[in-house]
């Protein structure tokens, strides 16, 4: 009988793969020859276990990538109003709805204990923000 101390490091390496593909299968057969694959939808099913199959490393990384490109996508949009103060083109229901829905991600955030959505939150809270408070001062 063979214990982790005999496994080489190449065949542990080689062993997580292949144990994540194995599991994948073992959940793929057991979706198409139960009655949840009559009554689920299979494209749903088919995300969760691919995601499922995905490293845990790999959905944070997403997760932090996403995260920091939404809040960054706000930048340029503060800095121009911040600098010209002109808001004319930017819809004040839409922003409304920005910050309110920013602030509900913050609270989700904050009740699921998430480091990456509670950081990005408070910074895009704050550039939403302040982009309310300059489309209400100057119209």
């Amino acid at each position: 009988m063979r214990d982790d101390a005999m496994t080489s490091g190449a065949e542990r390496s080689n062993s997580a793969p292949r144990a994540a593909k194995k599991r994948f299968a073992v959940l793929w057969f057991h979706f198409c020859h139960t009655q949840a694959a009559k009554t689920t939808d299979r494209f749903e099913t088919a995300i969760r276990m691919t995601l499922v199959a995905m490293p845990s490393g790999l959905v944070e990384a997403i997760g932090a990538a996403g995260a920091v490109l939404t809040t960054l996508c706000w930048v340029p949009q503060a800095a121009k109003i911040i600098r010209e103060r002109d808001t004319r083109a930017i819809s004040l229901p839409g922003t409304a709805l920005c910050v309110i829905g920013v602030l509900l991600w913050l609270v989700y955030g904050l009740a699921i204990v998430d480091g990456p959505l509670i950081g990005s939150s408070i910074v895009t809270l704050a550039m939403t923000f302040i982009i309310l408070v300059l489309k209400i001062r100057h119209g």
